[in-house]
């Protein structure tokens, strides 16, 4: 658990086994950045290093604390569409597709995806995010079609909404009184 008075300059290693990163009792918003491998690219909130080896992060009593999400396969030299999974209120988890890893999520309210990648974000029948979906937008000279990120919304019966950019006017979905609000949705070229 990581306090409001705590604060680490150097890196935060895991080593092995499943390890939490736990904002619980941190009153002031927070921000993890997942990327690449979750080795030496990820940081969090007052930890002047990398954050290495975590597959869980919790966010603090704020309602402004962000989780971004991305991860990078140095082997293929490509950035892994990525499944964001929503099932309770800011808590699941994310998929990075084409590997058997995940990362947990709780008391995030503002979910960000990668900038070169697809993401999916799937709020099933209990997800609610009470922030911003950040679809990450497209690299500078990026193709869009290499980023076409999606918003999916269940409700447990046939109401289902797919958002694309066929519907990007908006900047809020509402399915059976679930408000989600959301940006960067990119286009779907065809």
């Amino acid at each position: 658990i990581w306090g409001e008075e705590g604060e680490l300059t150097g890196n935060l290693d895991a080593k092995q086994g499943r390890d939490v990163l736990d904002y619980t009792s941190y009153t002031d918003p927070v921000t993890v950045t997942y990327d690449s491998n979750g080795s030496l690219n990820t940081t969090a909130t007052k930890i002047g290093g990398s954050v290495i080896g975590m597959h869980e992060f919790v966010g603090g009593e704020s309602d402004e604390d962000t989780l971004v999400g991305q991860r990078y396969d140095s082997t293929n030299k490509v950035w892994l569409d990525t499944l964001w999974t929503v099932e309770g209120e800011n808590e699941g988890r994310i998929d990075f597709l084409s590997t058997p890893d995940s990362i947990w999520l709780s008391g995030f309210e503002n979910l960000t995806g990668g900038e070169s990648n697809r993401d999916t974000f799937w709020i099933r029948d209990d997800g609610t995010v009470d922030g911003v979906i950040d679809g990450g937008g497209v690299v500078t000279g990026g193709n869009p079609l290499d980023d076409a990120d999606s918003l999916l919304l269940s409700n447990g019966d046939e109401n289902n909404a797919l958002v694309s950019a066929r519907q990007q006017d908006s900047d809020t979905v509402i399915l059976s009184g679930k408000r989600i609000n959301f940006k960067n949705i990119e286009p779907i070229i065809e």
